[in-house]
């Protein structure tokens, strides 16, 4: 593996020595997880610390294992603050993983985002439980950030959309925002603007939800959370069939002179 590694000529032997000692100490999850988590950010790069984490399949099965071994206590709301802390630092890395184009599709072909949806699907209110969902959320927002048709090719059919709607109906303001990104993101796409706007029932859902973000920022405001749900109404707007919907359903908020007033004083909602 490490004569894969040697041809990346960014990788330097010096980071290449240190890969291959912290390898040899890497026996399990346990020592695996805390030493490469407080470790690898001293390397010199985001790219390093990808291959660092992914070029040794063995290290991938240890992510495998301590996301497996959390699975247990999603439906009996055993899940300590530390264990979802531990998990935490597993997804942040898995975030560095994902994000770059040298490990992104190694990490889709692998399936393994299909093993954060357990994570996702979790509805406790306790806020271990929305940690796992936040960082779950980001490990699926490092993938879209830099749009391909491949990565809609393996999120779309795989029901991610329904996930991330029930993040943004049900958590706080940093699971909504990133939720709300990776629609964004999504509709960026034709293929996953085609599949909101399939049928009526899908359209409306991700409206209803929409809806119910904006009247929360009355209370709540968030230039971030709001911007993000403008860019995705803009992105339905051209579609046809969502366009006739939204000229009936468009929220009230988005017609209230005071809110579009609000607008012109923070350009940051809008830019």
């Amino acid at each position: 593996m490490l004569a894969q590694l040697e041809e990346f000529s960014f990788v330097s032997s010096r980071t290449q020595v240190q890969i291959s000692t912290y390898n040899c100490k890497l026996t399990n999850s346990v020592i695996f997880i805390n030493t490469i988590f407080f470790h690898c950010f001293k390397f010199e790069s985001i790219l390093q610390r990808c291959l660092l984490i992914y070029i040794h399949l063995y290290q991938v099965m240890l992510f495998f294992q301590e996301i497996i071994s959390i699975y247990p206590t999603l439906s009996s709301e055993n899940l300590t603050p530390t264990q979802s802390t531990r998990m935490c630092d597993v997804l942040a890395l898995l975030m560095c993983v994902a994000s770059h184009p040298t490990t992104k599709m190694s990490f889709l072909n692998a399936n393994m985002h299909l093993y954060l949806y357990p994570f996702l699907q979790t509805t406790s209110e306790l806020t271990q439980y929305e940690w796992l969902r936040l960082g779950s959320l980001g490990v699926i927002g490092a993938l879209v950030k830099v749009n391909t048709k491949e990565v809609m090719s393996f999120l779309l059919p795989n029901e991610i959309i329904p996930l991330c709607l029930g993040c943004m109906e049900n958590d706080k303001e940093p699971s909504k925002s990133v939720g709300t990104f990776i629609i964004q993101k999504m509709l960026l796409d034709n293929a996953g603007l085609a599949y909101v706007c399939d049928t009526a029932e899908q359209f409306f859902t991700v409206a209803r939800v929409f809806d119910m973000m904006l009247s929360s920022l009355k209370n709540q405001h968030s230039p971030r959370l709001l911007k993000l749900i403008i860019r995705c109404y803009s992105r339905l707007s051209e579609h046809s069939r969502a366009r006739d919907a939204l000229t009936s359903c468009l929220p009230n908020m988005l017609k209230d002179f005071n809110f579009i007033n609000c607008l012109y004083v923070s350009t940051s909602c809008i830019y």
